[in-house]
């Protein structure tokens, strides 16, 4: 029993690598156990098809695997996920997939990893701060998807999708509770309205009472968190040719997120800058930290089956505000014991910032019926947007008590057009298929705003600063055209057995940097020309999944940042290239039993990049100075080389239901956080577990879960600057207990 137990603690993890669950026997095969993988959906190419009949590297996790996994948020997500990261600075996050991402500082500036939800596309990332509320799975599509997603799908896509209410009456609750003093719950109904409408409702929030660590000088908590999201959708099926689909949702992060930790003192490979105070989860500011991201919107579907063809349209209106006010660190002297000694009580440095992001999106597809030999999509795509900083303000309290204040209003509109199709032909039989597509896009962007500032003289004067206008800006408007195309050939070597090879292209389209002012030119667009060859299969009848690709990314203008004087300088590098190999297995070698291990590894280099941002330390190795430098060779900015992935899954059915024993192992070598080596993640290792039961009827269930549970002390991302450099401090151990009802 001992061993049996032991062996479990690995398996639910299977599942959640690729969404895998327990199935029964498929027709055709005989003198089978039905104890097999059971086929995993997929939406990547815009229609519902078997991943492993995908020429691409997905991996999608369902609504089961999420739940014993305990993936409430990005974060968890990426840690069962190898090749996809999420890094957060000062309560923000960035997606990564496969090496490719960016650390932005606005909403302006789209994410080369896209996200969607339900098909609407997300432009602004805080919907990674948000909670993951009533999902039926999670498609993570690794590699560009120029074609069919468009501009920023350059490193891949992240697919939510909701689930969809029926007829008969459902209800699901949780509540939960965990160390910090976090409280916990989750409620989705759904119900048949009338014999054509059906309606639900998901609501879910998180309370993080106590904080990771303290600030020193006043002793308020550190790292607290408050989330909440409602989400509701509508689905009225007027005859068997048309269904309608209205969502609307809302959800809201708060968090007193430090982004003021220094680092030296903390990693003894940083020398220069202030030394950290306190534990590692400890901040030391005179001002509480405040980030507050709200997400909301409606989109409405309408889906209609013309017999040769069917037609799909999606409207979606977006708004994603955000506050954030993060006090710099105090000057030394830093004296924990006495934090007040040495410091001016008038004298203080905050930055508050009030961002803005609203879009509206219209697509239209026209898709192959299910029954047509030759699969195929095309369509066009439209997204109007407007972003930027209402009011910025950058203030200095003197010891006098007279503030000096720099303030900026800055926006970014832009208007994106694009067709695109897509067709799979059969060749030489139905065993082998090949796949074309192209997309044509059209980007229009604008940039406004100024900067205005005061003096000691006349405090409540502003006046504009001059060359910060967007009338100063030797760019204030640009048009990009782009078209991407992709090329996949497809070949059954046997029955359970594919192979694939793929050319395809992408480009994370170009921006403008109005942090603090509109008067610099924009960024040209990144371009990335993928080769990826890729072998899917089942095996030892269907009780192993063994899926395998290696692939080559060469790029141009990848971006680059650092920060120096408060200040984000970014600008695009000359030429990089990213090989790598991605392997997933899967099995079931008993009933009870699953087990899965994930890899991926990366090389990420710069080819050519003469004129990189690079930091140069003063004598005394206490400031350092951006200037320019060579670091071809070097590895890519915010890039990994390694991570890893084993989980497992062992049930032990009893007469009152069911035990589910898990566990998870991720190992990352770690993260490159600038183009010279000086900030680097050290490597780490995550152990993640959780026992469960779930009644007989399946409508009572409890699990007990634990994350981090070795207290690894690691890091979620790292701000380089030249006066100091920070780090956002990722979780600690935390755990906690859930209990769970449904009916229906």
């Amino acid at each position: 029993m001992f061993r049996s137990v032991v062996g479990a603690a690995g398996g639910l993890a299977a599942g959640v690598i690729l969404g895998v669950q327990p199935a029964t026997a498929q027709e055709g095969k005989v003198d089978r156990d039905d104890f097999v993988l059971e086929t995993v959906v997929v939406t990547a190419q815009k229609r519902s098809e078997d991943a492993q009949r995908v020429p691409l590297s997905v991996t999608v996790l369902d609504a089961s695997a999420l739940a014993t996994q305990g993936i409430d948020n990005v974060t968890d997500l990426a840690n069962a996920v190898p090749g996809f990261a999420i890094q957060k600075v000062s309560g923000a996050s960035y997606p990564f997939l496969r090496g490719l991402g960016l650390q932005s500082s606005g909403p302006w500036q789209e994410a080369p990893v896209s996200t969607y939800v339900d098909g609407v596309y997300y432009v602004n990332t805080t919907i990674n701060q948000m909670l993951l509320n009533n999902l039926e799975r999670v498609e993570v599509i690794k590699g560009p998807q120029g074609t069919l997603f468009g501009r920023n799908a350059l490193g891949g896509v992240v697919s939510y999708v909701t689930k969809t209410p029926g007829s008969e009456p459902r209800l699901e609750m949780s509540f939960g509770y965990g160390n910090f003093a976090t409280w916990s719950g989750n409620l989705y109904g759904s119900v048949g309205i009338s014999e054509h409408l059906a309606a639900d409702i998901a609501i879910a929030a998180e309370n993080q009472q106590d904080g990771w660590g303290k600030n020193i000088f006043n002793g308020d908590e550190a790292h607290t968190t408050r989330k909440y999201s409602f989400r509701s959708k509508w689905v009225w099926k007027p005859s068997d040719a048309a269904t309608f689909t209205w969502i609307g949702d809302y959800g809201k992060a708060t968090s007193p997120e430090a982004g003021n930790g220094s680092v030296r003192g903390v990693y003894p490979f940083i020398t220069a800058g202030p030394r950290h105070v306190g534990g590692f989860y400890d901040i030391y500011t005179r001002e509480r930290p405040i980030d507050e991201s709200v997400q909301y919107g409606a989109s409405m579907s309408a889906q209609f089956d013309m017999g040769w063809a069917e037609l799909l349209s999606i409207s979606a209106i977006r708004r994603a505000p955000r506050t954030v006010e993060g006090p710099d660190p105090f000057e030394v002297p830093l004296n924990p014991a006495l934090p007040g000694l040495g410091q001016i009580p008038s004298l203080r440095v905050s930055n508050l910032g009030t961002s803005f992001n609203r879009t509206t999106t219209q697509e239209f597809q026209l898709l192959s019926p299910s029954t047509s030999a030759i699969k195929w999509v095309g369509g066009v795509f439209m997204l109007w947007d407007a972003s930027g900083f209402r009011e910025k303000n950058d203030e200095r309290v003197l010891a006098t008590g007279r503030t000096l204040n720099n303030r900026s209003s800055t926006r970014q509109d832009t208007n994106s057009y694009s067709a695109f199709a897509e067709a799979t032909v059969p060749v030489i039989g139905d065993a082998t298929r090949l796949t074309g597509g192209a997309r044509y896009t059209r980007d229009h962007r604008t940039v406004q705003g100024y900067g205005s500032a005061n003096t000691l003289a006349n405090p409540n004067v502003y006046t504009i600063r001059p060359g910060t206008t967007a009338a100063d800006n030797p760019v204030p408007n640009k048009t990009w055209t782009k078209p991407t195309y992709k090329l996949s050939l497809e070949h059954d070597v046997a029955e359970d057995v594919m192979a694939y090879v793929t050319f395809s292209t992408g480009f994370q389209s170009a921006f403008y940097t109005i942090t603090n002012d509109a008067n610099r030119p924009p960024l040209e667009p990144v371009t990335l020309k993928a080769y990826e060859a890729g072998l899917k299969s089942y095996l030892l009848d269907d009780r192993l999944r063994l899926n395998v690709s290696a692939f080559v990314y060469n790029l141009d203008n990848v971006i680059v940042s650092a920060f120096s004087n408060g200040s984000q300088n970014q600008r695009n590098a000359a030429k990089s290239r990213i090989r790598g190999v991605d392997l997933d297995m899967s099995i079931r070698p008993t009933r009870e039993l699953t087990i899965s291990a994930a890899v991926g590894y990366l090389e990420p280099i710069y080819t050519r990049y003469q004129n990189a941002l690079v930091y140069v330390p003063d004598a005394a190795g206490a400031v350092y100075t951006l200037t320019s430098g060579d670091v071809t060779g070097q590895q890519l900015q915010w890039s990994e080389k390694f991570m890893g992935t084993a989980t497992a899954t062992y049930r032990i059915p009893v007469s009152a239901g069911e035990f589910v024993f898990s566990g998870t192992a991720a190992y990352h070598s770690g993260t490159h956080y600038d183009t010279q080596d000086l900030n680097t993640q050290p490597a780490y290792s995550l152990f993640n577990g959780s026992i469960g039961w779930n009644s007989l009827d399946d409508r009572l269930s409890v699990r007990l879960w634990g994350q981090n549970l070795g207290n690894r002390q690691y890091v979620s991302a790292f701000q380089t600057g030249t006066t100091v450099m920070k780090y956002t401090p990722a979780e600690p151990r935390t755990y906690g207990i859930r209990f769970g009802y449904r009916w229906n």
